[in-house]
This record gives structure tokens, C-alpha cells and sequence, in this order.
């Protein structure tokens, strides 16, 4: 069963906030949360889908998130209070991407969720923090 989810995206950049609301879907199966949305990285340009896999513990609590964009080659592991590590391939060149992560928190069910990410990325010396809330409609 797929249902119908809100995220809210915070990034600080600077002493700028940016706040975005996008809608997307998510399923359970098999001890994993899938949650799929389209969002727009730079204006004039056509939206990408992401997809965020969540591990679940036998409990129900997230234990593990993975942020991808398909056919980019861009995937960010989130694991609470753990750094990860990325190399991406962008048009200007190769960059590391780290990851430190500092919640992910959440409760799943099959037709409510409830999940926070919170994390920082350090882009090559550029740091910026970065937050998504979900909850189902």
C-alpha cells in the first residue's frame, strides 16, 4: 500500500534558511521505508526524483536512511551520530561529499510515518546543515 506523505526540507546556507514543502509517497516492505519525490535543484531545470530508503529496527525505528537520485550516481547514507563519506561526479568535476549525521528518528506504520533527518554536509571545505521532516497525509 502506498501513502501519500508532506516532506519539509530546512536548509541553512549561511545565515540563510531555506524551507521547501514537497508531496511524495512511501511504502513498507520488508523492514524498509521507501519514500519517493520529485524536487527541483536549480531553477529552470526539470524536477529529479529521489528516493530515501529507510532500514527499520525489529522495533519500528529507523536505524539507517539512504538518500539517492537515480542514474545520477548521488547516494548519502545517514546513520545516527556516524560521518559517511561520497564521491559524486558533477558537470564541473568530482567532489567528496561527508556526511555527519545527527538524528534519524522516526515511527512507521503502515499507513502513518513519522520521520526526522538532520544532518551536515561538508562540500569540499563549504559546510552547510540540512534537515527533512515527514509525516504522512
Amino acid at each position: 500500500m502506498t501513502t501519500a506523505i508532506t516532506l519539509h526540507m530546512t536548509s541553512r546556507i549561511g545565515d540563510d534558511t531555506i524551507e521547501r514543502a514537497l508531496k511524495g509517497r512511501y511504502h513498507l516492505k520488508d523492514g524498509q521505508a521507501k519514500l519517493m519525490y520529485r524536487q527541483t535543484l536549480e531553477e529552470g531545470k526539470e524536477a529529479v526524483t529521489e528516493i530515501i530508503t529507510v532500514d527499520l529496527d525489529r522495533d519500528g525505528s529507523p536505524v539507517k536512511a539512504v538518500i539517492r537520485r537515480p542514474g545520477s550516481g548521488f547516494e548519502l547514507v545517514l546513520v545516527q551520530e556516524q560521518k559517511s563519506s561520497m564521491d559524486y561526479q558533477t558537470p564541473a568535476g568530482a567532489m567528496t561529499v561527508t556526511a555527519s549525521a545527527m538524528a534519524v528518528e522516526g515511527a512507521f506504520e503502515e499507513e502513518r510515518l513519522r520521520l526526522a533527518l538532520a544532518y551536515q554536509l561538508d562540500l569540499g571545505g563549504y559546510q552547510t546543515q540540512a534537515g527533512i521532516t515527514i509525516e504522512s497525509l
